[in-house]
């Protein structure tokens, strides 16, 4: 977390700041709150990869397989 505590305000009304943040690649940025709650920044990794799966049995095959993509425990959606 990055505080920032030292800016002068002189002449600006505190209902005017806003905060922006330079594009960084394979991210998307979002800026919430206002000067009264403070400011979040968050950042979301847009990167996409690619997850080879192979299936090999043992014993007779069935007609289908689900297989699930999980990160943390928790399901990811995946496009095929």
């Amino acid at each position: 977390m990055y505080s920032l505590t030292s800016i002068s305000i002189i002449t600006v009304q505190k209902s005017f700041i806003q905060i922006t943040e330079e594009p960084i690649a394979n991210y998307d940025s979002a800026i919430t709150g206002d000067v009264a709650t403070g400011f979040t920044v968050t950042n979301t990794n847009t990167e996409k990869v690619a997850v080879d799966v192979t299936k090999n049995w043992v014993g007779p095959a069935t007609d289908s397989v689900t297989i699930k993509l999980l990160a943390d425990g928790a399901e990811l959606k995946v496009q095929y």
